[in-house]
């Protein structure tokens, strides 16, 4: 897959994950051979109640894995044939506002949805950052929490700011 210059989120992933996160979220074909973007059709449904095909594994030798992001892994299928590796299952089922981020992305992607058009490499890329991005931040929650109550200890009250008048 090709790759870009780092940006400033890249750059602090590396500085989160270290210079191993690049074992999340690879893209492989089934087979070991290359992968050429007219492969890059998601056929497995993962829009609303679908499932999709997230098959969980433990982590490889090779692959970079954390307590936050649970004790396993798996791959998200895009179809029979391509897959993207090493997707911890807490990243796979991170949710916000109730929605399952990576699977609801896919989603609107399903080849039903958008006929004769396949994923761009540009877009495979982006979702492999959104893997790594998850993962990012699964990581840091601990450390974000204690820096939020940190910050709820010494804020100031409505007292505080209007004196004797409140």
């Amino acid at each position: 897959m090709a790759t870009t210059a780092p940006n400033a989120a890249t750059t602090a992933i590396d500085a989160i994950l270290g210079p191993d996160s690049s074992s999340l979220g690879r893209v492989e074909r089934g087979n070991g051979g290359p992968i050429r973007e007219s492969d890059l059709v998601v056929t497995y449904a993962y829009y609303g109640a679908a499932k999709g095909r997230w098959e969980r594994r433990a982590f490889g030798a090779n692959e970079m894995s954390a307590a936050a992001w649970g004790e396993d892994t798996g791959d998200v299928f895009l179809n029979e044939s391509i897959r993207v590796c090493n997707v911890p299952e807490r990243v796979w089922t991170y949710e916000i506002g109730g929605y399952p981020l990576l699977k609801k992305w896919l989603g609107y992607r399903d080849a039903k949805r958008r006929p004769g058009t396949t994923l761009t490499l540009s877009e495979v890329e982006h979702f492999r950052s959104m893997v790594q991005r998850i993962a990012a931040l699964l990581v840091l929650h601990a450390r974000l929490d204690q820096l939020y109550e940190m910050c709820l200890a010494d804020s100031l009250t409505r007292r505080d700011l209007l004196g004797s008048e409140a």
